[in-house]
């Protein structure tokens, strides 16, 4: 009964470190990244002086003349049953 809880428990810890052996392996793979931190405060500031610039530089909506003829409709007929 020894001897079979023995082997269950290295062949588990055979299989874990098959499967797990990866973690030991020194990495090749370096991602560059960039350790400078953006200056938030300089960006939105840009980004507000372009928003205004853009803004200024927009032309004015034209509004173009039309005539509004409801003075000029029938007036509707209502029944008399659904005047209260």
């Amino acid at each position: 009964l020894l001897s079979t809880h023995s082997k269950t428990r290295t062949h588990a810890q055979k299989s874990k470190s098959k499967m797990l052996g990866y973690l030991e392996q020194k990495l090749s793979f370096r991602p560059k990244t960039n350790a400078a931190v953006p200056d938030f405060d300089k960006l939105y500031q840009a980004f507000q002086q372009n928003a205004m610039e853009a803004r200024e530089r927009r032309d004015v909506t034209q509004c173009k003349p039309f005539q509004l003829r409801t003075s000029t409709l029938q007036p509707r007929h209502r029944s008399p049953e659904n005047t209260q």
